[in-house]
């Protein structure tokens, strides 16, 4: 049993870690198709939902396959929710409490979330610094709340 938790813990590590090296990646290389490279300080953010803010890393969030930062005050709890697909997140800053199959989990920086599509789900930014979070998509951004 130890030995499966050993590995088990082995394969999340190596997977948060190449997650977070994407990330990074990303946000070097906002605007590669052009050459560009772009710091976070330098990133344009843009009003999203309420007090969200986004940065588009690539493509459109509307369309279809995308990128992007989320930015979200500290104490934000997005309410139970769901999107239609699968979405790849990775916490780039700040403490992100995500609650899905009823677990509840504090994931510090450089964590990784693969949220599956249907899934009801909740977020929130944990703690004084605002969070900061790449989400990638390979279908259009939703947001379906939960009925009550």
């Amino acid at each position: 049993m130890k030995g499966i938790n050993v590995m088990a813990r082995s394969k999340t590590i190596v997977r948060t870690a190449l997650c977070a090296l994407l990330a990074f990646s990303c946000l070097s290389a906002m605007a590669a198709s052009e050459g560009e490279m772009t710091s976070i300080e330098a990133l344009a953010w843009e009003p999203f939902i309420g007090p969200l803010k986004i940065a588009k890393l690539w493509e459109d969030r509307r369309k279809g396959s995308f990128g992007m930062l989320l930015k979200l005050p500290p104490g934000f709890v997005a309410g139970s929710h769901k999107h239609v697909n699968d979405y790849h997140g990775v916490n780039i800053q700040g403490t992100w409490i995500h609650i899905m199959n009823g677990e509840t989990k504090a994931l510090p920086v450089g964590s990784y979330v693969m949220q599956p599509g249907g899934q009801y789900h909740d977020d929130s930014c944990k703690g004084p610094e605002e969070c900061i979070w790449l989400i990638m998509q390979d279908a259009k951004s939703d947001f379906i709340s939960e009925e009550k």
